[in-house]
This record gives structure tokens, C-alpha cells and sequence, in this order.
């Protein structure tokens, strides 16, 4: 690269160099082209970072009709799920570089309509958005702003391209663990008891679809109801259940940190975990690695949510491109529904002697 004085700016062409390859795969990773080997995307990630090359992204984006700028909206960024699905949802959207506008919605309804149909004067390329509030009803009439993506299980067959994982596989297969390690008296810490269908409704689903192939009966008790998801929930609905006469050896909390206050309860009324009362619970927040014994979950694969939440954005804003002249316009495909993968871990809250010690790095 020539220099005079100062360093001069890097070219594209000295990017490619670098990283031996084309200029042309150098733009297609600029651009965000979706068709390019991660091994090589990295590569030339890396040689844009030592030659501190900066393409000109706000002129590229504009000669496009792009912004360059996609608002992610989810209910509570204090959340630890949240926060992690955001990280990777950022990180995914700077190799297509793409920046991110957050809001936290509270699952109000009216944040998530003005959200969808663009609350800032600031021109939006995409949303994506956990939705809690809106209906697939009321979706259905609103005006979106661009290429929207929904996330979560409030919203099935909805009007919008939607990833969601399996709840309802993920619940049965994490309480077949628990009924594998002979436990029969499994209740659950996480229904709401509100109208509408969400989250928690699909994971008592499977509860009770492992309870019935193990011949187990649903018993009503064993499901106190909670006015929300934090661990206060989690210890108070704990302490509702040892209340009971025939108190439940396990507990399923629809997420870690209901089960991080179930175990508080525990701890303070020296009930022993797993021997006495098994705990479990979904999303596996890091908290979930290093509380005592570490906490058996259900893990997401919050990076697949994110890839596969930016591929459809990509496409939608593919098939919003007018074609030239000489080729038919592309017909929008209908929405699309993608369900993600999950992964169940064990731990020391269920199986004694699954606890690990961090490793001297640092890793649990």
C-alpha cells in the first residue's frame, strides 16, 4: 500500500491482498453477502481490522435505498436471555454491517405497535422483535415499516417471517430427565394464568405430555401460579409448594432465574438439591453455571436465532430490490415459520455429582 506522510486510508484492494482473495469476495463480505464460507468472511474481517479499513457504508447504503440500520426490540433488556440474544443479534448484524437500534418494549402493546410500524424519525431497514403484548390479530393490521422478523411463541402463523424454538419438545424432554432420575412428584413454577396462550403454556404442554407417557397423573397443586419471572417469583412460588403435604421432589421453573429463587428457598430451609428436590429450568443464563449445585437447563441456540433471524431480513430486503427491467419482479413468499434448536444440559441441581469446577481460564 502506498503511504505519504501520514498513513493514507486502505483500499479494498489492499484488503484483498491481505487476505488473498478477490476483491470482489472482499466486497461480497462488505456488502454482508450471505453466500460467503465463515472461514473466509473471518479472514478478511481480520485484514480489515489490521489495515483499519473503513468502506464507506453510509454512501453505499443510501445508493441502495438502505439505511444500514435494523431496530431490535425486545421485552426487558434486564433479562438475562434478552441481553445474551441481543449480543449475538449485534454481532450477527455487524458482519452484514448492519448496526442496531434497541428498545425495550415491557411487552406493552402500544411500544411494540410503534415499534413495528417505526417509532423514530431515524428510516429503519428491518425490525426484529419479541413480541408479548400484540395479537396475531392485531399484527395483522398494522403497517410495518420494513422487513419484519418475529421471535418467541406468542405469535404463531402470524403475518411476519417468525423464528421460534420448540418449547414444547423442550419441556418434555427436560422432564423426561428428571422422571429418568425416578423422580414422580414434578411440579412447575412459571404459569401465569392469563388468557392468552404464550411461553409458559407451551411448556406446561410438554410437561404434561412426559408426564403421560410415564403414566404420571397432572396434579393442579403442583402448579402455582406467579405474577411474574424473577427469582422473587421462583422463591415464593418455591416456598408455596413446601407447603403442601405431599411436597414435589422436582421442580421445572420456565426459566432460570424463577429457579435461581427456588433454590434460595431451598438453601434456607436446608432442603437438600438434587437429593431431596431436583431443580431444573430453561435458557441456561450464565448465572445457571455458577450457582450452587450449578443449575440443570435447557439451552438455546441464541446464535442460530440470530443468523437465521438476519438471513430472512436479508431475503425479504432482496425481494424488496427492484429488479431491472428485462426481469420479472420477484412475488414476496409468504411468511415463514423456523423453528430453532435446543439443547438440554444436566447439572448438579438434578443429577448429583454434575457440578464442574471452573477450569483455571475461567471456563465452568
Amino acid at each position: 500500500m502506498h503511504q505519504s506522510g501520514d498513513r493514507m486510508r486502505a483500499r479494498l484492494e489492499d484488503v484483498a491482498k491481505l487476505a488473498g482473495v478477490s476483491p470482489k469476495t472482499v466486497s461480497n463480505v462488505v456488502n454482508g453477502h450471505p453466500y460467503v464460507r465463515e472461514q473466509t468472511r473471518e479472514r478478511v474481517l481480520q485484514a480489515m481490522k489490521e489495515l483499519n479499513y473503513r468502506a464507506n457504508i453510509s454512501a453505499r447504503n443510501l445508493a441502495r435505498g438502505r439505511t444500514g440500520v435494523l431496530a431490535l426490540a425486545v421485552p426487558k433488556l434486564g433479562n438475562p436471555y434478552f441481553a445474551e440474544l441481543a449480543g449475538y443479534i449485534i454481532e450477527a448484524a455487524e458482519r452484514r454491517s448492519w448496526s442496531v437500534l434497541i428498545d425495550e418494549t415491557r411487552g406493552d402493546p402500544e411500544r411494540e405497535r410503534r415499534v413495528i410500524e417505526g417509532f423514530t424519525p431515524m428510516r429503519l431497514d428491518a425490525v426484529i422483535i419479541s413480541v408479548q403484548g400484540l395479537t396475531a390479530t392485531e399484527l395483522a393490521t398494522l403497517q410495518p415499516s420494513g422487513p419484519l422478523v418475529l421471535l418467541g411463541e406468542k405469535i404463531f402463523d402470524g403475518p411476519a417471517d417468525h423464528v421460534a424454538a420448540d418449547n414444547i419438545a423442550a419441556a418434555e424432554a427436560l422432564t423426561r430427565h428428571l422422571i429418568e432420575t425416578q423422580r414422580r412428584r414434578i411440579a412447575v413454577i412459571g404459569l401465569t394464568g392469563t388468557p392468552l396462550r404464550g411461553t409458559p403454556d407451551l411448556r406446561l404442554d410438554g410437561y404434561r405430555r412426559a408426564l403421560r407417557e410415564a403414566g404420571l397423573t397432572f396434579r393442579p397443586e403442583y402448579v402455582p401460579a406467579v405474577s411474574g419471572y424473577q427469582r422473587s417469583d421462583g422463591a415464593r412460588a418455591m416456598a408455596r409448594l413446601l407447603e403442601l403435604g405431599d411436597r414435589p421432589d422436582a421442580v421445572v421453573c420456565f426459566n432460570d432465574e424463577m429457579a435461581v429463587g427456588a433454590l434460595k428457598t431451598l438453601a434456607i430451609r436446608s432442603i437438600a438439591v438434587p437429593e431431596d428436590i431436583a431443580v431444573a429450568g430453561f435458557d441456561d443464563i450464565d448465572e445457571s453455571r455458577y450457582c450452587h449445585p450449578s443449575l440443570t437447563t435447557v439451552s438455546w441456540k441464541n446464535d442460530q436465532i440470530a443468523q437465521v433471524a438476519l438471513d430472512l431480513l436479508e431475503e425479504r430486503i432482496r425481494q424488496q430490490t427492484p429488479s431491472p427491467g428485462w426481469l420479472p419482479a420477484q412475488s414476496p413468499a409468504p411468511p415463514r415459520e423456523v423453528m430453532t434448536d435446543f439443547e438440554l444440559i444436566v447439572r448438579g441441581s438434578t443429577v448429583v455429582g454434575a457440578d464442574t469446577l471452573p477450569s483455571a481460564n475461567g471456563e465452568a
